[in-house]
């Protein structure tokens, strides 16, 4: 029961960050936040890598230390 009560959590925190990015499509934060829950909470590879590949579309995302963070989670992964 906690699981599905957890998964539902990330589910909604999930709704929330395509939210935020849909508003401001250009802020780096909430694609990087929903990527890292993706890949470290939910162990969903494949979306965190395309979530990743859409900010990596962003004006100076390469000096972003948490993207940067992402990247290399990724690729230890084999995600990108």
């Amino acid at each position: 029961m906690i699981f599905i009560e957890t998964l539902g959590e990330y589910n909604r925190a999930a709704d929330e960050y395509n939210r935020l990015i849909e508003k401001y499509p250009d802020d780096a934060t909430a694609y990087i936040s929903l990527a890292t829950m993706l890949l470290m909470d939910m162990k969903d590879v494949n979306t965190s890598a395309m979530i990743y590949t859409k900010a990596s579309e962003l004006p100076d995302i390469e000096s972003n230390s948490n993207f940067v963070s992402l990247k290399n989670k990724l690729q230890n992964v084999g995600g990108i």
